[in-house]
C-alpha cells in the first residue's frame, strides 16, 4: 500500500498492513445497488475462505497523473504526451476494461476560489478546466488505436480524499470542520459537471463510458479527510449526476458512476489470526460510512484495494455484516492490485483470487496500479524538415517493458495511404524517397502479446528536396513475387492493391520510367496497376488459360505489350499493333519481352 503524506512533501511511501492507491480497472456488468444504512457493532466474519468460481481475468493498468503532464499534453501532441500514449497502448481484454486516472488531492485555490486537484509533485491547485482536457487526452490516444470492434470499456477520472498541501487551502483534515465539508460537497458537484459530465463520448469509434472515481481512504493519522467530507463529495457528485436515489448498475451501460478505489481499515489487528475482530476503523469512520461511499450511495461502485489477503477478508466481513443487518451485500466491480507500484504486494491475479475466495464472488475484473507506464512502445525521433538526398535514416527510441519487441515501419507519400516499408528489431532503418515528395512515418511496436495498433497520426515527417541528390543510379527498383507482393530495393514502397496469397498467378511486372508505378501481369493476361499507375483494359484476356508470359511498358508508361506463351504480342493502352517476327503456335516457349527506349521495337526471349 502507499499512503499519501501531504502531497507537497515528497509523498513519502509509508508501509502499513493495508493500503491505498489508484489503479486501472477492468469493469462491465455488475449488479445494481440501493441506499441502505449499516451500523457499527461487533461482527465475527466467516473463519473459512469461500471458494473462487473461476480463474482470474486478465488485468489492466491505471495510472497516477503527474503535474508534468500538463506541459507535455497541452497541444496536439500524440506519442510525446504520456496520457495519449497510455490510452493508445491500453490493453483491452475480451470482456472490456475500466481504467482510472488519479489526478490527485481535492483542493480550492485560495487566491481564485477555483476548484480542482493538487496534482502530484506540486504545491498548487490545478483547476478542473485544466484537468478535463488532460482526461480527454487519454481518450484521444485510445481512439487513435482502438476501433469499433474493441469491447466496451470504462475510463474514470479519479480524485482522492487526501488532505492537500496547497498553502492557504480551506480544506483541512480536522474532523467535523464545516467549511471542509461544504467545500468537498462543492468539489463533488464540480467534479461531475466540469470533468466527468463535460467529457463526451459521442461519435467515438471504440465504445467508451465515462465515470468518476474517488480514492476514499479510511486511514488515520491526519493525512486523509474524515467520513463527513468524503460522504459530502460522494453525495454531491451523485446529486449532480441525478443519482441521489434509486438503483443503478455498475457497468458500461451506465455512465457517470463513481468508482471507490479506497481501502477499508476497520478491524482490529487480532482479527486476522484469531477471527474475534471488532469494528474499529480509524479517523472517525464507521462501518456505515465505509459501506456508503463504496456501495450504499446510489452512484457508488466498489473497487477495493486488495494489496494483502487481509484486505479481502475485511471487505468480505463488511459485506457479510451489511447482510446480517438487513442491507444488500456488496457486489464488487473489481479487485485492485498495486503490484505495478510495489512488487512486495499481491499480484493482480493474487488480488483477484483473494477477493474471490473471501467473498465467493466471481469478480468480473482486476486492475493493477502503476506510477508510470508499464509498457512504452517505440517512439520515432524527429526528422529534419528537409532532406538533401533521396536516402536518409529514420531512427526511434526503442520500446521498454515489452518482451521480444520488433518494429514495423509505415510511410505515407504526400498524405497517401500508409504502406509498410520495413520490419526490423533495431533502432534505425534507411528510407529511400523521391525528390519533391513529403513523407510521414509511423512505427508499430509488436511484442509478446502486445501491439500498439495500426498506423494513426504521423510520428515524424520530412520532405525530400526537389533538388535532392539521387543516392542510387536508378529511379526505382522492385521485385514481384508469384503472389503479387511488391518488394522495393533501395526505393520507396508503392501501393499494391492486387495480391493473391497462396496462388502463384503472377507472370510479370513492368515499371514506368518515373519509378512510381507500373503493372503486374497475371497468368490469364490481366493487368493490375500499382503505385500511381492508372487502370487500363487488357486487350487480350484468357480466363482460365495460363498463357500470359511477359509485359513491357513504353517510355511514357501509357501503353505497352503483353506477350503470350506462343510469342504473340498484344498491345494495351496507347501502344500500336506490331507484328511478331517469331511466333510458335501451340508451342509454349516465349518467356520475356523488352522494348527499346523509344518504344518502337524490342525483343522477345524464347
Amino acid at each position: 500500500m502507499v499512503m499519501r503524506v501531504r502531497p507537497f512533501l515528497h509523498r513519502a511511501l509509508l508501509r502499513r498492513r493495508v493500503g491505498m492507491l489508484v489503479a486501472g480497472m477492468l469493469v462491465t456488468a455488475i449488479g445494481a445497488q440501493t441506499e441502505t444504512a449499516v451500523t457499527a457493532s461487533t461482527h465475527i466474519p466467516s473463519a473459512a475462505p469461500k471458494p473462487a468460481i473461476s480463474a482470474p481475468p486478465a488485468a489492466s493498468y491505471s495510472y497516477y497523473v503527474y503535474s508534468s503532464y500538463i506541459s507535455q499534453c497541452n497541444g496536439t501532441q500524440t506519442w510525446s504526451c504520456p496520457l495519449w500514449t497510455m490510452g493508445a497502448t491500453a490493453s483491452v481484454p475480451s470482456g472490456g476494461a475500466l481504467v482510472i486516472l488519479d489526478f490527485g488531492a481535492p483542493c480550492q485555490d485560495p487566491a481564485t476560489g477555483q476548484l480542482g486537484v493538487q496534482m502530484f509533485w506540486v504545491h498548487t491547485c490545478t483547476s478542473n478546466s485544466v484537468i478535463q482536457p488532460l482526461f480527454a487526452k487519454w481518450i484521444a490516444g485510445y481512439e487513435a488505436t482502438h476501433g469499433a470492434g474493441t469491447p466496451p470499456s470504462i475510463i474514470a477520472a479519479g480524485v482522492s480524499n487526501s488532505v492537500n498541501g496547497v498553502p492557504g487551502d480551506p480544506i483541512t483534515g480536522t474532523l467535523g470542520d464545516v467549511r471542509t465539508i461544504q467545500t468537498m460537497a462543492a468539489l463533488g458537484d464540480a467534479w461531475e459537471r466540469q470533468v466527468v459530465g463535460a467529457t463526451s463520448t459521442v461519435g467515438l469509434a471504440a465504445p467508451l463510458t465515462v465515470w468518476g472515481a474517488i480514492d476514499a481512504e479510511q486511514s488515520g493519522g491526519g493525512s486523509w479527510l474524515g467520513p463527513q467530507p468524503t460522504r459530502a463529495f460522494v453525495d454531491a457528485y451523485g446529486a449532480a449526476m441525478g443519482r441521489s436515489s434509486g438503483s443503478f448498475a455498475c457497468n458500461t451501460a451506465t455512465s457517470g458512476m463513481l468508482a471507490d478505489f479506497g481501502d477499508a481499515v476497520y478491524l482490529e489487528p487480532g482479527f486476522y489470526s484469531a477471527y474475534p475482530g471488532s469494528w474499529n476503523p480509524p479517523g472517525g469512520w464507521t462501518a456505515d460510512d465505509i459501506y456508503h461511499v463504496a456501495w450504499g450511495a446510489p452512484v457508488a461502485c466498489a473497487v477495493p484495494e486488495i494489496y494483502y489477503d487481509i484486505n479481502a477478508a475485511e471487505w468480505a466481513s463488511l459485506s457479510d455484516y451489511a447482510v446480517k443487518h438487513g442491507s444488500p451485500p456488496i457486489t464488487f466491480t473489481a479487485a485492485m492490485s498495486e503490484y505495478g507500484a510495489d512488487p512486495n504486494t499481491l499480484t493482480a491475479a493474487q488480488s483477484w483470487t483473494s477477493l474471490a475466495l473471501w467473498t465467493g464472488q466471481n469478480v468480473p475484473y482486476v486492475t493493477d496500479i502503476a506510477w508510470s507506464m508499464a509498457t512504452i512502445p517505440a517512439q520515432l525521433n524527429a526528422l529534419a524538415p528537409t532532406q538533401s538526398t533521396t536516402e536518409f535514416p529514420v531512427t526511434w527510441q526503442t520500446a521498454s517493458g515489452i518482451s521480444g519487441a520488433t518494429y514495423t515501419l509505415y510511410s505515407s507519400d504526400n498524405a497517401g495511404p500508409w504502406l509498410t516499408w520495413a520490419n526490423v528489431a533495431g533502432s534505425t532503418a534507411t528510407f529511400f524517397g523521391v525528390a519533391g515528395h513529403h513523407y510521414d512515418f509511423f512505427i508499430q511496436t509488436i511484442g509478446s502479446g502486445y501491439s500498439n495498433g495500426s498506423p494513426g497520426s504521423s510520428g515524424a515527417g520530412t520532405t525530400v528536396s526537389p533538388t535532392a541528390t539521387d543516392s542510387e543510379p536508378f529511379v526505382g527498383l522492385y521485385a514481384v513475387d508469384a503472389y503479387g507482393g511488391l518488394h522495393p530495393a533501395s526505393s520507396p514502397p508503392l501501393q499494391t492493391p492486387s495480391t493473391w496469397p497462396g496462388q502463384k498467378l503472377v507472370r510479370g511486372m513492368a515499371l514506368a520510367a518515373s519509378g512510381l508505378g507500373g503493372y503486374t501481369l497475371d497468368s490469364f493476361g490481366g493487368l493490375h496497376p500499382f503505385g500511381n499507375a492508372q487502370w487500363v483494359p487488357s486487350t487480350s484476356y484468357w480466363p482460365g488459360w495460363d498463357i500470359a508470359r511477359g509485359i513491357a511498358l513504353n517510355a511514357a508508361g501509357t501503353g505497352g505489350y503483353v506477350l503470350d506463351g506462343f510469342g504473340g504480342l498484344h498491345p494495351f493502352g496507347n501502344a500500336q499493333w506490331v507484328p511478331s517476327t517469331s511466333y510458335w503456335p501451340g508451342w509454349d516457349i516465349a518467356r520475356g519481352i523488352a522494348l527499346n527506349a523509344a518504344g518502337t521495337g524490342g525483343y522477345v526471349l524464347d
